[in-house]
């Protein structure tokens, strides 16, 4: 059964802040009726501002991928290591290690930053 609401309630805004709800609403699957409700009532805010959303959606992907090539790279060695391939590429497969995980630190900072937190310790 659908919840009746009999009571109509008009807002205006400027072009700027109904684009802002909609693009919101677009990102979040719903109309902007809901969205707004969602925002006025739901108990529990959302942990990641809905700007910041994409951004972090997109660096959890980006941290998926550079843990597939950190799977390769370690197949890799093992293929070195087992002389398999030739021993000269092991300082290279080294760097791009050691590359690797310097982005997944900056990936972890930018995520924090994303959810409004610091890496301060």
């Amino acid at each position: 059964m659908r919840n009746l609401r009999p009571i109509k309630f008009t807002l205006r805004l400027s072009q700027i802040e109904s684009d802002q709800i909609q693009s919101h609403a677009t990102e979040q699957g719903i109309d902007k009726a809901d969205y707004i409700r969602d925002y006025l009532f739901s108990k529990e805010k959302s942990a990641i501002p809905p700007v910041n959303y994409r951004t972090y959606e997109s660096l959890t992907q980006l941290k998926t991928e550079l843990s597939r090539w950190g799977n390769n790279l370690n197949q890799l060695t093992r293929a070195v290591n087992e002389q398999r391939c030739p021993k000269n590429i092991l300082p290279e497969i080294q760097l791009i290690r050691k590359t690797m995980a310097a982005q997944m630190e900056t990936i972890a900072r930018l995520q924090l930053e994303c959810l409004g937190e610091s890496d301060d310790r």
